[in-house]
């Protein structure tokens, strides 16, 4: 229970140069809140991979002829990709995405071209054949193209000392399996009008190992505080993490009193983690608490269903505000007492309650200083303490308060002429 204290004395017949004495006091209490590397070669340039999961990594490049592969101003240069699998293996959807850069000299200018590629093939149980095609001889079997710059009399040069054709890509299967993939490019040569430069890497593709998913995904939840109050402010911070061994898409986090959360990133990577902020201001219906709450973290795989992790409760201790002061009327008298007869105070105290809660109790003690011969128990049966209307609801409430001395004739021979000192001491409880 809190209780806070005010002590109030009243004086009855006072004496010259007496002074009533009073002191008020509040107080609030807290309540309680295996992955394998492949390499190829073509025409001494590399290919080499690392696998991870279904989801697969590999980089490649072709080192041509350095500055003897020109092609005509502006024409198409087509790239492309196959991909098969080797051996016995159940049926199986492939993507790829990457891209293809090229550098070139025009009009002794270097210059960089990318041509993103990307498809999605699904292939036949045991079926070894490349996809989309064994040649890629049309046009239209190419994933990516581009039109070449216009540079002149000479040509384009794919091509020059010190450059290298690249080509990266991350690719996923739906299964877990040895993917090989290889690439080209194609334009139209100056000099004979033929496709030309592009041969397959059909010794020593890119050969993948994927090994199965595993996805997961952590979300932890913490408070800037322990304790708060009726509108203070609460920082929620938010950590998502990507504990498997594929790129999670679509992160999100949910808190069950704040909703969404906006994150860093929407997109992990393995070990990867974002972050995010959020605020509650604590509200009047929240005590007498404590304020917990949980996040809920989600995020996609490549396939397979979404993982979803949630974190521990957060809790948060409300302290109550309960406060009691004296607004005014800290001190009384009663006119002097000459026979039986009711004697009101004059004036009488306006107490003011403040709490976060309804249903506080308001009370009160006496205490007395009195003259010789007084008889205590004739003066605690005269005085009398009434309290005004009030309701004990949330928030500030201020209660009025008066005093009177009902006096009959009997009580004279317990109150001898003097000066009397009575104190009240006012308490309120908090509500449950």
């Amino acid at each position: 229970m809190a209780r806070c204290r005010l002590e109030e004395p009243l004086l009855g017949e006072r004496s010259p140069g007496r002074r009533p004495r009073g002191r008020a006091g509040n107080r609030a209490v807290c309540l309680t809140l295996s992955f394998l590397i492949g390499l190829a070669v073509l025409w001494g340039g590399s290919v080499e991979a690392l696998a991870s999961c279904n989801l697969c990594t590999g980089t490649g490049s072709i080192d041509l002829n350095d500055g003897n592969t020109d092609f005509e101003n502006g024409s198409t240069l087509q790239a492309g990709f196959a991909i098969s699998i080797p051996g016995a293996h159940p049926a199986t959807t492939v993507s790829l995405d990457g891209t293809a850069t090229f550098h070139y000299w025009c009009s002794g200018v270097p210059g960089m071209l990318t041509i993103h590629l990307a498809g999605t093939y699904t292939i036949p149980a045991n079926d070894g054949n490349w996809y989309p095609s064994g040649n890629q001889s049309a046009p239209a079997s190419y994933q990516g193209s581009a039109v070449l710059a216009s540079c002149g009399p000479n040509g384009v040069s794919i091509g020059y000392p010190g450059s290298t054709e690249t080509f990266a890509f991350t690719l996923s299967a739906d299964q877990s399996v040895t993917v090989n993939v290889r690439w080209h490019y194609r334009g139209t040569r100056k000099s004979n009008g033929r496709l030309t430069a592009g041969d397959w890497s059909t010794t020593l593709p890119v050969q993948l190992a994927c090994s199965p998913c595993a996805p997961g995904v952590d979300v932890a939840k913490v408070a800037n505080v322990t304790t708060a109050r009726v509108g203070d402010v609460i920082i929620y911070t938010y950590t998502v993490t990507n504990t498997g061994n594929v790129r999670l898409t679509g992160v999100g986090v949910s808190d069950n009193r704040l909703g969404a959360i906006g994150l860093g990133t929407t997109t992990l990577s393995p070990s990867q983690s974002t972050t995010g902020t959020a605020q509650y201001i604590v509200a009047e219906s929240d005590p007498p608490g404590p304020l917990e709450n949980v996040a809920t973290a989600t995020g996609t795989p490549p396939s397979g269903a979404a993982v979803t992790d949630t974190s521990a409760p957060v809790s948060v201790t409300l302290l109550q505000v309960l406060s009691l002061q004296i607004l005014s009327g800290a001190s009384v008298g009663f006119p002097a007492i000459v026979g039986p007869g009711q004697y009101l105070a004059q004036g009488g105290t306006t107490l003011r309650v403040t709490s976060d809660r309804a249903g506080w109790t308001l009370g009160h003690a006496l205490s007395f200083s009195l003259p010789q011969w007084a008889d205590m128990a004739t003066v605690e049966r005269v005085f009398q303490v009434t309290y005004g209307t009030y309701t004990p609801s949330s928030g500030t409430t201020n209660v009025q308060v008066s005093y009177s001395l009902s006096v009959a004739a009997a009580d004279f021979a317990g109150l001898p002429q003097g000066e009397y000192l009575i104190t009240v001491t006012y308490t309120v409880t908090s509500g449950s």
